[in-house]
């Protein structure tokens, strides 16, 4: 059989073809062809994976609720409502804030940083303990003063 004939006898076929060779909608087109009728959970199964895989989400979507509208209880309908889901977005209400035990060295920093663009600060409790443009230098004058875990933070110029 020819690959014209196949074409009108497998719309998903067709679509898989279309979508493969860059003409999106023309495969859109038949992803659409290939669910005309009563379709079947497999046969939406099928759609959905094929959408899905070129990226067709807003497609995917409105075919699945389509789906889910005729089949609420079909696992693979289910499946595919859940992973087409949009995302949802929340807004928090209460303020981001630093942990306690940096909160002394994000303080010093929104007031100094100024003054050390370009350089490395070594912070404990809100005190500097060394600063300079060279990382390792400034760690190992860092470490004769605190032994404790010091901040190290990079002040972009």
């Amino acid at each position: 059989m020819g690959q014209a004939a196949r074409r009108h006898i497998d719309p998903l076929a067709a679509a898989r073809d279309a979508l493969e060779h860059g003409r999106i909608s023309d495969g859109a087109r038949a992803l659409r062809l290939s669910l005309n009728g009563n379709p079947t959970p497999a046969e939406f199964d099928r759609v959905l994976e094929l959408a899905f895989e070129f990226n067709l989400v807003d497609l995917a979507r409105d075919f699945v609720q389509d789906a889910v509208s005729r089949y609420p209880r079909a696992a693979k309908v289910r499946h595919w409502a859940t992973v087409l889901k949009p995302p949802a977005v929340r807004t928090v209400s209460r303020r981001v804030t630093t942990p306690h035990r940096r909160r002394a060295e994000t303080d010093w920093l929104h007031k100094h940083a100024d003054r050390y663009r370009g350089k490395w600060v070594v912070l404990l409790g809100g005190k500097l303990i060394a600063s300079g443009k060279d990382l390792k230098a400034a760690l190992r004058s860092a470490r004769k003063r605190a032994p404790d875990a010091p901040l190290v933070h990079f002040v972009e110029k």
